[in-house]
């Protein structure tokens, strides 16, 4: 998170917002040995001697935008959240108020920059493609389990027709042996009616 702020020119500092003393001490000595003539940005990383404190820094149109924040916090949301102090700087939203509205409006600021993912343009973006790859993972998962089931529907239909084309078969097996027996049983009854010589000429 960020936990410092400061707007300083070569006159000194102009607005702080500093609780932590050595962060007051690396940034006095900072102050004191910019050089204010060439815009620039810059950033020092989380460092034992620093507590772990990282440092970024604007230099813009002969002023300073200090700012600090904890160690593994990104840094391009600190130069965001910088970015941000400038356009209100410059625009005469900040620098033309008394130093209790600044120091209310800049901790809101960096309240806001510390704790709102949204902050972080390219953690929106990863954020985007997580839920893109989420949903092209939900499709090829669904295609896949439509095409298990396409399968499978083709697998029963084949079976289904070789059981028809079973079932005809034996059905057919079947009509064929009962007129079979029909007819013989035909024949039997009409030799009993008639007697075997009409029926059977080979009897005589």
């Amino acid at each position: 998170m960020i936990v410092m702020c400061a707007i300083a020119n070569e006159n000194g500092i102009v607005y702080w917002n500093n609780d932590i003393p050595i962060l007051e001490k690396i940034t006095t000595n900072l102050i004191s040995n910019i050089d204010y003539e060439i815009n620039h940005r810059k950033c020092f990383p989380s460092h034992p001697r620093a507590e772990g404190y990282s440092i970024q820094y604007v230099v813009e149109d002969g002023n300073i935008f200090i700012s600090s924040s904890t160690e593994g916090f990104p840094q391009r949301t600190c130069f965001a959240f910088l970015t941000e102090l400038i356009d209100n700087w410059y625009d005469g939203e900040l620098e033309s108020k008394s130093k209790k509205v600044i120091q209310s409006e800049v901790t809101d600021m960096m309240s806001y920059f510390s704790t709102n993912p949204d902050c972080d343009k390219i953690q929106q973006l990863n954020k985007k493609v997580d839920e893109v790859s989420s949903i092209l993972q939900e499709n090829i998962e669904t295609l896949l389990v439509r095409e298990e089931n396409t399968k499978s529907l083709k697998n029963k239909s084949e079976m289904l027709n070789y059981k028809a084309g079973e079932f005809k078969k034996e059905a057919d097996r079947v009509e064929k042996q009962t007129c079979l027996q029909n007819y013989c049983c035909c024949c039997f009854f009409i030799w009993k009616c008639c007697g075997c010589k009409y029926c059977w000429p080979c009897c005589d």
